[in-house]
């Protein structure tokens, strides 16, 4: 995986006088999007098999899926953790946890009918994870196919500044054309209006998976509170770095990504505590190993975990939690695992004396 690079995207304007929609005609462009010496928007023609490094389409639409997804692309913690946890487990389950993050974490998302490269914009704290893959198969709906695949760790405040540069361009480029009130100049006035309350208050919804203006409002006084916590300090694990809880015994750094502090838990609890079937389909969502437990024990695990979720609200005490999940992600490990399960089952050689078997009542 390159390290330090550098996501570039640059683009020129493109007269399109066929296409009917103004916000579309006005930002059609020759675009080149580069993470350091790869070209992502490397593609090969199928008729004459000649690649290029630029695509020919409408900035627009990747301009609004920016800025609608703004906050996930700045500091949605749960990909990382779907993410890490898929990458052992076979290419088939890998993929598929990957596709599932591609509404708001995949460019090909932006749509509007136009094939846009397969890239992942994962947050990682400090740094972006990106991650591009070529298309394995030509479509007979597009001329060309991206042959372009890697993954890259990028400065976090780097990947922000290219993509806010994006949406700037576009709506820069429809107003001096006469082009106003679009839905993406809405929301992005919106994101740069924001004071330092409410960008931390959607910061931290994001980091929960949640949408700042709809999802979140509902639980706005428990994510400020935690937030609270976690600026001041006071919370037992880092949320932005995604670590294991201290005191917790575990083999496994999975387990770690999947307690997601004091806010997590915070939050999590006020929604189990209000609306308990919304809560565990949350928490199935959040745990993808418990499609390793066989029905009865992932509904049993579930129930603890909201137990303890529910108790954490009112104590503050999120280590009963954690050790729950850690335990529950063990049994996981091993359901999957039926080689681990037959050497769990023994027996077990020994190397010291045979002692013999107590008697009844000693």
């Amino acid at each position: 995986m390159a390290q330090a690079s550098e996501l570039n995207v640059t683009w020129e304007w493109v007269a399109a006088p066929g296409v009917m929609a103004p916000e579309l005609r006005e930002t059609w462009a020759r675009i080149q999007i580069s993470i350091g010496d790869d070209w992502i928007t490397l593609v090969q023609d199928h008729a004459s098999g000649a690649s290029r490094r630029s695509i020919y389409a409408p900035l627009y639409p990747l301009a609004e899926w920016i800025a609608y997804n703004w906050w996930f692309l700045k500091a949605d913690s749960r990909p990382v953790s779907y993410y890490n946890v898929s990458r052992g487990r076979g290419p088939k389950q890998h993929r598929d946890v990957l596709r599932s993050l591609y509404q708001r974490h995949g460019l090909r998302s932006s749509g509007d009918g136009f094939l846009w490269p397969d890239l992942l914009i994962i947050p990682e704290g400090r740094e972006t994870r990106l991650i591009w893959s070529r298309d394995r198969t030509s479509s007979r709906e597009y001329p060309t196919r991206f042959i372009s695949q890697g993954e890259a760790q990028v400065e976090a405040a780097s990947v922000g500044e290219k993509l806010a540069f994006v949406v700037a361009g576009v709506i820069e480029r429809l107003e001096g054309h006469g082009v106003h009130g679009t839905p993406l100049a809405t929301e992005w006035q919106t994101i740069q209006a924001a004071d330092e309350e409410e960008i931390e208050f959607c910061l931290a919804a994001a980091r929960l998976g949640l949408d700042p203006y709809c999802d979140a409002r509902e639980f706005e006084p428990e994510i400020l509170r935690a937030a609270q916590k976690l600026r001041s300090g006071s919370v037992p694990f880092d949320l932005a770095e995604s670590r294991r809880p201290p005191g917790v015994a575990s083999q496994d750094a999975s387990v770690g990504d999947d307690c997601r502090s004091s806010m997590a838990f915070t939050v999590s609890a006020a929604v189990a505590r209000r609306n308990g079937g919304s809560a565990e389909v949350a928490l199935a969502e959040e745990l993808p190993w418990l499609t390793w437990l066989p029905d009865t024990e992932r509904r049993a695990c579930i129930r603890e975990l909201l137990g303890h979720l529910v108790t954490e609200a009112e104590t503050g005490e999120v280590l009963p939690f954690a050790r729950a999940l850690t335990a529950w992600h063990s049994t996981a490990v091993v359901r999957c695992d039926p080689e681990l399960a037959r050497e769990l089952q023994g027996p077990f050689p020994g190397d010291g004396l045979e002692v013999s078997r107590p008697l009844p009542g000693t």
